[in-house]
């Protein structure tokens, strides 16, 4: 139950922040690679 919050968090901060910056492809590159970095997190979870 807490990681699910804590993956919907990210994901509504995630949605955010691309609204904020659209225009921002390098902070978009750095979302990317953040949201990749954040579902290896959960896929280690949901192994377990």
């Amino acid at each position: 139950m807490f990681n699910s919050l804590v993956f919907l968090w990210g994901f509504l901060g995630m949605k955010f922040l691309i609204d904020y910056m659209k225009s921002d492809l390098e902070a978009i590159e750095i979302l990317l690679e953040w949201c990749i970095k954040r579902w290896d997190v959960l896929k280690v979870w949901l192994a377990f």
